[in-house]
């Protein structure tokens, strides 16, 4: 079976199981962001420092598990699982807090080259189309195991400082161009 987990994308090839009454019962293939609480604490820990090849078998009590109450119809409650796990591939995912990035430089006429129509004013559907063109042809890359319709969704909203569902030029600046931020920390 693979697995899959991403922060940095990741490729497992696992067999999930978990013993309940003398019952071996094995799990499905899954897309995952690691740190993300789209696994247990346990597998989350489990994982890391893992090296390509590697293989483990990670074993999960309850409390870094489902606990006491289980998944209902799948996990038992008090439930230990274990997890025979190989490390296929390891690719560098999107540094920490980007949820896209350009793999080469941003051209200086940006703007332009998403706003196709040439009418001043970027909307939804063309920046998407630009985006996702752009993350097809390998020049930008989305972080792996989120909807990508959503990111660019919220990449668009950031952009659009009026909100009035239009980008324009004006709105329109990357993330180096935006002022820096001060604040007061404790």
């Amino acid at each position: 079976m693979e697995f899959r987990v991403y922060q940095h994308e990741v490729q497992l090839q696992f067999l999930e199981s978990f013993l309940h009454e003398g019952e071996m019962r094995y799990g499905k293939t899954y897309n995952i962001v690691l740190g993300s609480g789209q696994v247990v604490i346990g597998m989350d820990l489990g994982l890391r420092e893992m090296c390509v090849g590697e293989k483990r078998t990670i074993i999960i009590p309850p409390h870094l598990g489902y606990g006491e109450a289980g998944v209902d119809g799948e996990v038992p409650g008090s439930a230990v699982l274990v997890f025979d796990i190989e490390l296929l591939e390891l690719v560098a995912g999107l540094p920490e807090g980007y949820m896209f990035i350009w793999n080469e430089e941003v051209l200086p006429d940006l703007f332009k080259q998403i706003d196709k129509d040439e009418n001043g004013a970027i909307f939804l559907e063309e920046f998407s189309d630009y985006i996702h063109t752009q993350v097809d042809a390998g020049k930008g890359k989305l972080a792996p195991g989120f909807d990508a319709a959503k990111i660019i969704e919220n990449m668009f909203k950031n952009q659009d400082r009026n909100n009035d569902g239009k980008i324009t030029a004006e709105e329109f600046k990357l993330k180096d161009q935006e002022p820096n931020k001060t604040h007061d920390e404790l």
